[in-house]
Protein backbone atom coordinates (compact mmCIF):
# COMPACT_ATOMS: atom_id res chain seq x y z
CA UNK A 1 0.00 0.00 0.00
CA UNK A 2 1.70 3.38 -1.00
CA UNK A 3 2.45 5.55 1.83
CA UNK A 4 1.06 9.09 2.61
CA UNK A 5 3.95 10.66 1.01
CA UNK A 6 3.85 8.30 -2.10
CA UNK A 7 0.26 9.66 -1.95
CA UNK A 8 1.77 13.33 -1.69
CA UNK A 9 3.55 13.07 -4.88
CA UNK A 10 1.13 11.47 -7.20
CA UNK A 11 -1.29 14.53 -6.60
CA UNK A 12 1.69 17.47 -6.01
CA UNK A 13 4.85 16.07 -8.26
CA UNK A 14 7.18 16.69 -4.52
CA UNK A 15 7.57 14.76 -1.59
CA UNK A 16 8.70 17.83 0.64
CA UNK A 17 4.85 19.23 2.87
CA UNK A 18 6.22 22.73 2.78
CA UNK A 19 6.94 22.77 -0.88
CA UNK A 20 3.32 21.89 -1.76
CA UNK A 21 2.08 25.15 0.13
CA UNK A 22 4.85 26.85 -0.98
CA UNK A 23 6.10 28.18 2.81
CA UNK A 24 9.17 27.79 4.03
CA UNK A 25 9.79 25.58 7.11
CA UNK A 26 10.30 28.44 9.70
CA UNK A 27 6.25 29.10 8.62
CA UNK A 28 3.91 29.90 11.73
CA UNK A 29 0.75 28.71 12.01
CA UNK A 30 -1.24 31.48 11.08
CA UNK A 31 1.51 31.41 7.61
CA UNK A 32 0.50 27.35 7.49
CA UNK A 33 -3.43 27.84 7.45
CA UNK A 34 -2.91 31.20 4.91
CA UNK A 35 -1.03 29.02 2.48
CA UNK A 36 -3.39 25.97 2.87
CA UNK A 37 -6.48 28.71 2.37
CA UNK A 38 -4.31 29.78 -0.75
CA UNK A 39 -4.17 26.30 -2.70
CA UNK A 40 -7.19 24.89 -1.36
CA UNK A 41 -9.54 26.93 -2.99
CA UNK A 42 -7.71 26.30 -6.32
CA UNK A 43 -7.39 22.80 -5.71
CA UNK A 44 -11.39 22.37 -4.11
CA UNK A 45 -13.60 19.53 -5.86
CA UNK A 46 -16.02 22.27 -6.80
CA UNK A 47 -13.74 23.89 -8.96
CA UNK A 48 -13.93 21.19 -11.58
CA UNK A 49 -16.61 19.05 -13.79
CA UNK A 50 -17.93 16.09 -12.91
CA UNK A 51 -15.75 13.70 -14.93
CA UNK A 52 -12.81 15.04 -13.13
CA UNK A 53 -14.63 15.52 -9.89
CA UNK A 54 -13.08 12.06 -8.44
CA UNK A 55 -9.68 12.67 -8.71
CA UNK A 56 -10.07 16.08 -7.15
CA UNK A 57 -11.53 15.54 -4.13
CA UNK A 58 -8.47 12.69 -3.77
CA UNK A 59 -6.24 15.69 -3.94
CA UNK A 60 -8.14 17.81 -1.62
CA UNK A 61 -8.06 14.97 0.66
CA UNK A 62 -4.58 14.56 0.49
CA UNK A 63 -4.28 18.50 1.01
CA UNK A 64 -6.10 18.51 3.99
CA UNK A 65 -4.09 15.85 5.59
CA UNK A 66 -0.95 18.33 4.84
CA UNK A 67 -2.30 20.86 6.77
CA UNK A 68 -3.74 18.68 9.77
CA UNK A 69 -0.15 17.19 9.91
CA UNK A 70 1.45 20.77 9.83
CA UNK A 71 -0.70 22.35 12.47
CA UNK A 72 -0.49 19.75 14.61
CA UNK A 73 2.46 20.33 17.18
CA UNK A 74 3.29 17.20 17.53
CA UNK A 75 3.05 15.64 14.03
CA UNK A 76 4.48 18.44 12.81
CA UNK A 77 7.61 18.29 14.94
CA UNK A 78 8.11 14.52 14.33
CA UNK A 79 7.88 15.26 10.50
CA UNK A 80 10.65 17.77 10.81
CA UNK A 81 12.87 15.64 12.70
CA UNK A 82 12.31 12.57 10.43
CA UNK A 83 10.76 13.55 7.34
CA UNK A 84 8.70 10.66 7.53
CA UNK A 85 4.77 10.46 8.31
CA UNK A 86 3.29 7.84 10.99
CA UNK A 87 0.39 6.16 8.55
CA UNK A 88 -1.07 4.67 10.72
CA UNK A 89 -1.76 7.47 13.03
CA UNK A 90 -5.40 9.05 13.66
CA UNK A 91 -4.78 11.55 11.11
CA UNK A 92 -4.06 9.27 8.26
CA UNK A 93 -6.55 6.68 8.85
CA UNK A 94 -9.94 8.00 10.25
CA UNK A 95 -12.61 8.54 8.19
CA UNK A 96 -12.81 12.85 8.19
CA UNK A 97 -14.92 14.72 5.54
CA UNK A 98 -12.15 17.24 4.86
CA UNK A 99 -15.05 19.27 2.67
CA UNK A 100 -16.40 19.84 6.27
CA UNK A 101 -13.44 20.22 8.04
CA UNK A 102 -12.72 22.94 5.13
CA UNK A 103 -15.92 24.85 5.56
CA UNK A 104 -15.73 24.43 9.87
CA UNK A 105 -11.91 26.53 9.12
CA UNK A 106 -13.22 28.64 6.63
CA UNK A 107 -16.91 29.37 6.70
CA UNK A 108 -17.25 32.28 5.22
CA UNK A 109 -16.14 30.92 2.24
CA UNK A 110 -17.73 31.08 -0.94
CA UNK A 111 -17.52 30.75 -5.08
CA UNK A 112 -17.55 34.96 -4.96
CA UNK A 113 -14.91 34.87 -2.50
CA UNK A 114 -12.93 32.78 -4.89
CA UNK A 115 -13.58 35.00 -7.79
CA UNK A 116 -12.45 37.91 -5.29
CA UNK A 117 -8.96 36.19 -4.73
CA UNK A 118 -8.45 36.25 -8.38
CA UNK A 119 -9.44 39.47 -8.81
CA UNK A 120 -7.30 40.45 -6.65
CA UNK A 121 -4.33 38.04 -7.41
CA UNK A 122 -4.13 37.69 -10.88
CA UNK A 123 -1.54 40.28 -11.68
CA UNK A 124 -0.08 41.24 -8.28
CA UNK A 125 3.73 41.20 -6.64
CA UNK A 126 2.31 38.12 -5.07
CA UNK A 127 1.49 36.01 -8.72
CA UNK A 128 4.94 37.43 -10.11
CA UNK A 129 6.62 35.59 -7.19
CA UNK A 130 4.94 32.96 -7.38
CA UNK A 131 5.52 33.01 -11.10
CA UNK A 132 9.45 33.39 -9.99
CA UNK A 133 9.49 30.84 -7.88
CA UNK A 134 7.80 27.87 -9.43
CA UNK A 135 10.25 29.48 -13.30
CA UNK A 136 12.90 28.37 -10.89
CA UNK A 137 11.82 24.99 -9.09
CA UNK A 138 10.34 24.28 -12.48
CA UNK A 139 13.42 24.87 -14.55
CA UNK A 140 11.20 27.09 -17.29
CA UNK A 141 8.87 23.95 -17.89
CA UNK A 142 5.66 25.66 -18.65
CA UNK A 143 3.48 22.68 -18.67
CA UNK A 144 4.54 22.52 -14.86
CA UNK A 145 4.10 26.24 -14.64
CA UNK A 146 0.73 26.17 -15.92
CA UNK A 147 -0.51 23.50 -13.70
CA UNK A 148 1.08 25.16 -10.33
CA UNK A 149 -0.07 28.87 -10.77
CA UNK A 150 -2.70 30.00 -8.65
CA UNK A 151 -6.05 30.83 -11.14
CA UNK A 152 -3.77 29.98 -13.87
CA UNK A 153 -5.57 28.80 -17.41
CA UNK A 154 -3.81 27.84 -20.60
CA UNK A 155 -4.49 31.67 -21.97
CA UNK A 156 -2.47 32.98 -19.33
CA UNK A 157 0.76 31.24 -20.69
CA UNK A 158 1.49 34.41 -23.28
CA UNK A 159 1.27 37.05 -20.56
CA UNK A 160 3.51 34.57 -18.21
CA UNK A 161 6.24 34.29 -21.00
CA UNK A 162 6.18 38.13 -21.46
CA UNK A 163 6.70 38.35 -17.36
CA UNK A 164 9.38 35.95 -17.77
CA UNK A 165 11.43 37.41 -20.81
CA UNK A 166 11.62 40.62 -19.39
CA UNK A 167 13.46 39.22 -16.39
CA UNK A 168 15.73 36.64 -18.28
CA UNK A 169 16.75 40.14 -20.47
CA UNK A 170 17.45 42.10 -17.26
CA UNK A 171 19.57 39.22 -15.81
CA UNK A 172 17.05 38.49 -13.27
CA UNK A 173 16.34 35.07 -13.83
CA UNK A 174 17.99 32.08 -15.56
CA UNK A 175 17.88 30.54 -19.05
CA UNK A 176 16.71 27.40 -18.98
CA UNK A 177 16.35 24.66 -21.89
CA UNK A 178 12.84 23.80 -20.79
CA UNK A 179 11.63 27.06 -20.96
CA UNK A 180 12.15 27.23 -24.50
CA UNK A 181 11.49 23.65 -25.45
CA UNK A 182 8.06 23.80 -24.09
CA UNK A 183 7.66 26.87 -26.45
CA UNK A 184 7.82 24.58 -29.48
CA UNK A 185 4.41 24.54 -31.46
CA UNK A 186 3.59 20.88 -30.53
CA UNK A 187 3.63 21.06 -27.23
CA UNK A 188 2.38 24.51 -27.19
CA UNK A 189 -0.91 22.86 -29.89
CA UNK A 190 -1.35 20.31 -27.55
CA UNK A 191 -2.04 22.77 -24.23
CA UNK A 192 -4.30 24.75 -26.12
CA UNK A 193 -6.36 21.90 -27.74
CA UNK A 194 -6.85 20.77 -23.69
CA UNK A 195 -8.17 24.54 -23.47
CA UNK A 196 -10.30 24.24 -26.02
CA UNK A 197 -12.14 21.38 -25.14
CA UNK A 198 -12.19 22.34 -21.41
CA UNK A 199 -14.44 25.52 -22.69
CA UNK A 200 -17.05 22.55 -24.28
CA UNK A 201 -16.91 20.68 -21.49
CA UNK A 202 -18.08 24.04 -19.00
CA UNK A 203 -20.38 24.57 -21.43
CA UNK A 204 -21.95 21.71 -21.16
CA UNK A 205 -21.99 21.28 -17.46
CA UNK A 206 -23.58 24.78 -17.07
CA UNK A 207 -26.64 24.27 -19.95
CA UNK A 208 -27.22 21.05 -17.84
CA UNK A 209 -27.12 22.82 -14.71
CA UNK A 210 -29.52 25.69 -15.95
CA UNK A 211 -32.10 22.79 -17.29
CA UNK A 212 -31.96 21.22 -14.22
CA UNK A 213 -32.38 24.78 -12.76
CA UNK A 214 -35.23 25.22 -14.92
CA UNK A 215 -36.88 21.77 -14.03
CA UNK A 216 -36.64 22.48 -10.24
CA UNK A 217 -38.05 26.14 -10.37
CA UNK A 218 -41.27 25.02 -12.96
CA UNK A 219 -43.38 23.34 -10.09
CA UNK A 220 -43.17 26.14 -7.96
CA UNK A 221 -44.47 28.43 -10.72
CA UNK A 222 -47.50 26.57 -10.92
CA UNK A 223 -48.05 26.35 -7.63
CA UNK A 224 -47.25 29.85 -7.14
CA UNK A 225 -50.49 30.68 -9.61
CA UNK A 226 -53.02 28.75 -8.03
CA UNK A 227 -52.62 30.24 -4.79
CA UNK A 228 -54.49 32.83 -3.49
CA UNK A 229 -53.69 36.66 -2.70
CA UNK A 230 -52.67 35.82 0.82
CA UNK A 231 -51.03 32.58 -0.53
CA UNK A 232 -49.08 34.26 -2.96
CA UNK A 233 -47.71 37.01 -0.90
CA UNK A 234 -46.71 34.36 1.54
CA UNK A 235 -45.09 32.67 -1.36
CA UNK A 236 -43.40 35.71 -2.39
CA UNK A 237 -41.74 36.23 1.20
CA UNK A 238 -40.95 32.35 0.79
CA UNK A 239 -39.13 32.70 -1.86
CA UNK A 240 -37.22 35.72 -0.88
CA UNK A 241 -35.67 33.98 2.03
CA UNK A 242 -35.01 30.79 -0.30
CA UNK A 243 -33.54 33.00 -2.64
CA UNK A 244 -31.16 34.07 -0.09
CA UNK A 245 -30.44 30.86 1.37
CA UNK A 246 -29.67 29.27 -2.05
CA UNK A 247 -27.04 31.25 -2.75
CA UNK A 248 -25.11 29.17 -0.47
CA UNK A 249 -26.22 26.09 -1.86
CA UNK A 250 -24.03 23.73 -3.55
CA UNK A 251 -25.96 23.85 -6.73
CA UNK A 252 -25.73 27.55 -6.96
CA UNK A 253 -22.46 28.38 -6.06
CA UNK A 254 -21.23 25.39 -8.60
CA UNK A 255 -23.15 27.25 -11.15
CA UNK A 256 -21.71 30.43 -10.26
CA UNK A 257 -18.25 28.90 -10.55
CA UNK A 258 -19.29 27.09 -13.99
CA UNK A 259 -19.88 30.88 -15.20
CA UNK A 260 -16.58 31.60 -13.99
CA UNK A 261 -14.87 28.77 -15.65
CA UNK A 262 -16.86 28.96 -18.90
CA UNK A 263 -15.82 32.78 -19.12
CA UNK A 264 -12.62 31.73 -19.02
CA UNK A 265 -12.90 29.18 -21.06
CA UNK A 266 -14.69 30.59 -23.63
CA UNK A 267 -11.87 32.98 -24.14
CA UNK A 268 -9.50 29.93 -24.72
CA UNK A 269 -11.89 28.70 -27.16
CA UNK A 270 -12.33 32.64 -28.74
CA UNK A 271 -8.59 32.62 -29.06
CA UNK A 272 -7.77 28.80 -30.33
CA UNK A 273 -8.23 29.53 -33.52
CA UNK A 274 -6.27 32.76 -33.94
CA UNK A 275 -3.06 31.50 -31.95
CA UNK A 276 -3.44 28.47 -34.45
CA UNK A 277 -3.00 30.57 -37.09
CA UNK A 278 -0.46 32.17 -35.94
CA UNK A 279 1.48 29.29 -34.83
CA UNK A 280 1.39 27.96 -38.15
CA UNK A 281 2.39 31.14 -39.89
CA UNK A 282 5.73 31.43 -37.62
CA UNK A 283 6.78 28.03 -38.06
CA UNK A 284 5.21 27.30 -41.46
CA UNK A 285 8.15 28.74 -43.13
CA UNK A 286 11.04 26.63 -41.19
CA UNK A 287 8.75 23.54 -41.67
CA UNK A 288 8.80 23.90 -45.46
CA UNK A 289 12.71 24.83 -45.66
CA UNK A 290 13.57 21.60 -43.73
CA UNK A 291 11.24 19.87 -46.09
CA UNK A 292 13.05 20.67 -49.57
CA UNK A 293 16.56 20.14 -47.65
CA UNK A 294 15.32 16.62 -46.94
CA UNK A 295 14.23 15.91 -50.55
CA UNK A 296 17.77 17.70 -51.77
CA UNK A 297 19.36 14.69 -49.59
Amino acid sequence: MPSFIDEVWTHFQCRDLYQVLSIPKSSTKAEIKKAYYRLSITTHPDKVDQADRSEATKKFQTLGKIYGILSDDNLRSNYDETGSIDDDSDLMTEDRDWSEYWRLLFPKISTKDIEKFEQRYIGSKEEKDDLIRIYETSKGDMEVILAEMLCSTPEFEQRYREIIDKLIENKELKVYKKYYKSEEPKKKKARLAKAAKEAKEAEKMLDEMKRRQKAEDQPQKSSSSSSGSKSGSSSKENKTTTSTTNDDDDDDGNSSLASMILKKREKNRANFDNLMDNLEKKYATKGNERVKKSKKK
